[in-house]
C-alpha cells in the first residue's frame, strides 16, 4: 500500500507540475501576442511612434531627468511588444547622436534582458519537456554556441527584435551569452537608427548643407549595414554547405 501511495503521489505531482508549466506558457504567449496587439491595433498605437514619443519629451523641454523616464519606458515597452526601432528613433530625435546612442543602448539591452528573463521563467521548462530528438539536439547546439548565435542574429536587420528576445529565453542560451551577444550585436543597428533620426531632425529644423550631409551619411550607414549583414549571412550559409558536402 505504501508503494502504491508513493506512485500515486508522484503521478499527482507530475500532473500538477505539467499543469503549472502549461499555465506559464499560456501567460508567456499572452504577454507576447497581447503586447504586439497593444502597440499595433489599439489606441495606444497612436502614441507608440517616434514622433509622438519625441514630441512628448520635447514638449517638456527635455529636462535633466528625461533620460530617467525615457530609459524605463523604452525598456518596458520593448519587453512587452513595442518594436525596438520606434523608441530608438525617438531617442535619436530627442537626445542627438551621442546621448541618444548611450540611452538607446542601455534601454534596448535592459528591455531585451527583461523579455529574455520573462521567457526563461515562463517558457523554458515547458519547452525542455516537450522537445525531443533532433529538436533537442539543435537546442543543445544553440546553447553551446549561444554567444555566436545571438551575435549573428542581432546583426541581421530582418530578424525581429522582440521575437528573438523571447525565442532566446526559451532556448538553452545562457544569460551571459545572451547579454554579451545582444550588447555587441545591437550596437551597429542602434547607431544607424539613432544617427538617422538625428539627421532627420537636423534636416527638417535647419535648411543647411551640413544637415543634408548628415542625412546622406545616415542613409549610407543604413545601406552599408544592410549589405554587410546580408553578406555575412550568405557567407555563413556557403560555409555550412561546403562543410556538409565535404567528403568524410
Amino acid at each position: 500500500m505504501t508503494q502504491t501511495a508513493e506512485i500515486a503521489s508522484e503521478i499527482e505531482g507530475r500532473a500538477q507540475t505539467s499543469g503549472g508549466l502549461k499555465v506559464k506558457i499560456v501567460v508567456l504567449a499572452a504577454i507576447f501576442v497581447g503586447g504586439l496587439a497593444l502597440f499595433r491595433w489599439t489606441p495606444l498605437s497612436q502614441y507608440a511612434n517616434p514622433e509622438a514619443i519625441a514630441g512628448f519629451f520635447r514638449g517638456l523641454g527635455t529636462p535633466w531627468w528625461s533620460p530617467f523616464v525615457f530609459v524605463p519606458l523604452y525598456a518596458f515597452g520593448v519587453a512587452f511588444g513595442m518594436p525596438g526601432t520606434i523608441p530608438t528613433l525617438a531617442g535619436g530625435a530627442i537626445f542627438g547622436v551621442a546621448r541618444g546612442m548611450l540611452y538607446n543602448t542601455i534601454a534596448a539591452n535592459l528591455g531585451a534582458l527583461l523579455a529574455f528573463l520573462l521567457a526563461r521563467y515562463l517558457g523554458r521548462d515547458f519547452v525542455a519537456r516537450i522537445i525531443k530528438g533532433r529538436s533537442a539536439a539543435l537546442d543543445q547546439k544553440i546553447g553551446e554556441h549561444g554567444f555566436g548565435t545571438i551575435l549573428y542574429l542581432r546583426l541581421i536587420p530582418l530578424v525581429p527584435f522582440n521575437a528573438l528576445n523571447f525565442a532566446a529565453g526559451i532556448s538553452r542560451v545562457s544569460p551571459r551569452d545572451y547579454v554579451l551577444g545582444s550588447l555587441i550585436g545591437m550596437l551597429p543597428g542602434t547607431l544607424v537608427y539613432t544617427y538617422f533620426a538625428d539627421a532627420l531632425i537636423r534636416g527638417t529644423g535647419e535648411a543647411r548643407r551640413e544637415a543634408f550631409l548628415h542625412f546622406l551619411a545616415a542613409a549610407a550607414l543604413l545601406v552599408a549595414f544592410t549589405v554587410i549583414t546580408g553578406w555575412i549571412r550568405r557567407r555563413r550559409g556557403s560555409n555550412a554547405l561546403e562543410e556538409n558536402e565535404a567528403p568524410e
